[in-house]
């Protein structure tokens, strides 16, 4: 979990700053001039946005490991009943004191 999450999160810093360049020649390479400024805002915003999406992963990964380990944990902890649950008599819903063979 751990280490899955931040290998994406720094992938996704390497992407964003990948971005930087990518982004406006492809722009320019589509528009020419005119998709050089689009191109660059873009490169900006992934440049934040990349890595953000990446934290928010390791975030994700590493809930999911806590509610995998403890998952598996609280199924191994059902309590099993001691004794069959009192019964309730007439309809009155009267409660008298434990009998085994009621139960």
């Amino acid at each position: 979990g751990i280490g899955i999450g931040f290998n994406n999160f720094f992938a996704s810093i390497g992407k964003g700053i990948a971005g930087l360049v990518k982004d406006p020649l492809e722009s320019y390479r589509k528009r020419k001039v005119k998709g050089l400024p689009s191109g660059i805002a873009k490169g900006l915003i992934g440049l934040i946005a990349k890595p953000t999406t990446g934290m928010l992963d390791v975030a994700t990964n590493i809930a999911e490991g806590v509610k995998n380990t403890f998952g598996k944990a609280s199924k191994s902890l059902q309590y099993k009943r001691t004794r069959a649950p009192r019964a309730i008599y007439g309809s009155f819903n009267v409660i008298k004191s434990y009998n085994e063979y009621d139960a």
